[in-house]
């Protein structure tokens, strides 16, 4: 499918794109879907991304996500989001991120919320992240998770 064949999908459609329909598309055309397209996907079409596809979201995309699709974001697919990815999640978003998939963060990945991000995590959430992996975020960081 060429890029301009994926830009006239119409949002509402996207929808109907099996599983594996959504995984045979490359990393580049994963890009080429608008914002509006990627907040339309099924949570199971979200969670069917592999993670390079996952990579491959921009960040317009990321914080147009429901929170319903965030959620679905598993726990090897969380790894692949990048700083940009990270920095786009918005409040609303943080705390539908699985419990599962945040303790699967590394601690270099979980020192790259911002301390705004952080005040949105849920008791589960925090509780969640290990202690070895808190020490090493930023005083201000544990500080806004409630951490001393």
């Amino acid at each position: 499918m060429t890029m301009t064949q994926i830009k006239a999908i119409r949002a509402a459609n996207v929808q109907y794109l099996s599983n594996g329909s959504i995984q045979a598309f490359s990393a580049t055309q994963i890009q080429a879907f608008t914002a509006e397209q990627v907040s339309q996907l099924l949570t199971t079409q979200v969670a069917a991304l592999y993670n390079g596809q996952i990579a491959a979201l921009t960040s317009d995309q990321i914080s147009l996500l429901t929170n319903s699709q965030v959620g679905a974001i598993g726990t090897q697919q969380i790894k692949a989001l990048t700083v940009d990815q990270m920095a786009a999640l918005t409040v609303e978003q943080i705390p539908s991120i699985n419990v599962y998939s945040l303790a699967g963060m590394s601690a270099a990945q979980l020192g790259n919320f911002d301390v705004t991000q952080l005040t949105a995590f849920t008791s589960l959430q925090r509780d969640s992240l290990s202690t070895g992996k808190v020490a090493l975020l930023a005083v201000e960081q544990r500080q806004a998770l409630g951490f001393a």
